[in-house]
């Protein structure tokens, strides 16, 4: 039987590729990881991680701006340039049409009290560090999936997927 270990367990070794053998955590961190397209029996490469500081992302929707924080634009797919990504992938001045919000009830109740949800029309106006203490500080994993879609996900999503290496 193959090696399985949290993903997290292999960010200092040598390995670099992956299938994803399970996702504990619960049916919406599940339905969240998918948005990503990391499900079971699924190829992952991880490429690296970073203890990144805090960012705030101004976005303007309609005649509206709205603040949020690294964290929560990770939460939000964009459809930009015909394809889906998260919002923190975007530039200052991009613009693109929310395709999914795979956050929990409060982050979907904050965007629907500033008129933001599924096909509204977004800019990412400005992203910038903040100073000071982060919220949400903390490592981030980037990874490739299916050797094309790169997507960034939080320690914690990171420990609850089990992986099995890959010999390449």
């Amino acid at each position: 039987m193959a090696e399985v270990g949290r993903l997290t367990d292999y960010i200092k070794g040598e390995v670099r590729n992956f299938e994803v053998i399970s996702i504990e955590g619960g049916k919406e961190l599940k339905e969240y990881l998918e948005e990503l397209d990391i499900r079971e029996g699924v190829k992952v490469s991880f490429q690296g991680s970073l203890h990144v500081a805090e960012e705030s992302f101004n976005l303007k929707v309609d005649d509206k701006e709205l603040e949020l924080c690294t964290g929560e634009a990770s939460k939000i797919l964009v459809e930009n340039g015909g394809q889906s990504l998260q919002l923190s992938y975007l530039a200052p001045g991009d613009r693109g049409k929310i395709a999914g919000i795979i956050g929990g009830i409060h982050l979907e109740e904050r965007l629907k009290e500033a008129g933001i949800g599924i096909g509204k029309e977004i800019e990412l106006v400005s992203r910038k560090e903040t100073s000071g203490l982060a919220k949400h500080a903390g490592c981030i994993f980037y990874l490739t999936v299916d050797n094309q879609l790169a997507v960034s996900i939080g320690r914690g999503m990171a420990e609850k997927v089990m992986v099995s290496p890959i010999n390449q």
